[in-house]
């Protein structure tokens, strides 16, 4: 359903702002748009539609908060052992995503 999965992209951010500092938080979403961009960019490409847990970067900067594992599962991202694989792509929820992580992003001094 959609429209669920859209709301706990949402939810999943508000709770990420509210209980986290802005500097905190900004190479998060930082990552996490460019993954969510790289998906609508790159539509065919199998590449971008897995992130490996061991990453160095998605291990420092997205997996230390419990609200960006749940944006990637709402987003159809599904845990498997060692990554997260994009299993249900919905081009509308990519772009609501992107759009969700647009506001959140650090913007430039």
């Amino acid at each position: 359903m959609a429209g669920d999965r859209e709301r706990r992209i949402h939810n999943a951010m508000q709770h990420l702002q509210l209980h986290y500092s802005p500097d905190a938080i900004s190479k998060a979403v930082s990552l996490l748009y460019k993954v969510v961009s790289n998906i609508i960019s790159h539509p065919a490409d199998a590449k971008f539609r897995s992130i490996r847990k061991a990453n160095r970067l998605f291990e420092g900067q997205v997996a230390k908060f419990p609200e960006c594992l749940e944006f990637l599962l709402a987003l159809g991202f599904e845990d498997q052992s060692d990554k997260f694989v994009l299993v249900r792509e919905d081009p509308a929820l990519l772009w609501i995503a992107r759009s969700t992580l647009e506001v959140l992003l650090p913007t430039a001094a």
